[in-house]
């Protein structure tokens, strides 16, 4: 009976350099072990990809592609971040929602193999869980999400989802170095694309502006073709940016065509 689980489970993979995106994706079904999810201790994994610990103040990544692999320890350093009305996140105005936290504080260690060759590596590390039994609205066609670090310690997640009347829906959530939050102003919130596109409609430069935060950035894909070529395709990759403050981050848009 295991075998007819009308569970579907995905996982994507990647990294990212100035010169190459390289992606794998993982499809399974539940009821047999091949993968799943369980809350207390924490694991997800399909085959040998996992997201594991304890709990979400001590977790290990761990994945294994055909010409990468990698494996990072993650130690939180600050707060779990609940983004919109205690967790939930509104996503259009006809009230379209999920449940939405973070760990924007986690301190990454471990390796990361290409072709063979091993690095050593540390740094910041930015984790979501976010799920919902909705889909986005009928009225729009995506959205583009951003996590940014900012040289001073402060972070800012912001979103828009995008209407087809262009009447875009906005949210965000500011949190300061000691991990102290509160929602953005969505009537503050310009964010504005900047072409050209990618040869797959995607944009890779963009300009936010939040005049109440003293915010005014350009934001820069380390690498604009980190398409993830998927079963659902979309885009997601490192990102850069600089004007009245300076960091690095990650951009994800869905929902554009060829």
């Amino acid at each position: 009976n295991n075998w007819e689980s009308s569970q579907i489970w995905m996982g994507h993979i990647a990294i990212t350099g100035k010169n190459f995106h390289l992606a794998e994706e993982k499809i399974a079904r539940g009821g047999v072990s091949q993968a799943g999810v369980i809350s207390e201790p924490f694991e997800a994994w399909i085959d040998n990809w996992y997201l594991k610990g304890s709990n979400w103040k001590n977790l290990t990544v761990a994945a294994q592609g055909k010409n990468f692999s990698y494996n990072l320890k993650l130690t939180a350093k600050g707060p779990i971040i609940k983004h919109g009305r205690d967790g939930l996140s509104i996503k259009s105005a006809s009230g379209q929602a999920s449940a939405y936290y973070s760990q924007p504080f986690f301190y990454a260690k471990g390796w990361i193999e290409q072709n063979g060759i091993r690095k050593y590596v540390e740094g910041t590390a930015w984790a979501d869980h976010e799920w919902s039994s909705q889909f986005i609205s009928d009225t729009q066609e995506g959205w583009d999400w951003f996590s940014l670090n900012f040289e001073t310690g402060e972070k800012l997640m912001l979103f828009q989802v995008r209407e087809k009347n262009e009447n875009h829906f906005y949210s965000g959530t500011w949190i300061n170095s000691a991990g102290e939050y509160q929602p953005v102003n969505v009537s503050q919130i310009d964010i504005r694309p900047v072409g050209p596109k990618t040869s797959k409609n995607y944009y890779t430069n963009w300009i936010i502006k939040i005049p109440d935060l003293n915010i005014s950035i350009t934001i820069s894909a380390i690498n604009p073709f980190s398409e993830m070529n998927t079963t659902y395709p979309y885009w997601e990759g490192p990102i850069l940016f600089k004007g009245t403050h300076a960091g690095n981050g990650y951009l994800e848009m869905t929902g554009y065509k060829d």
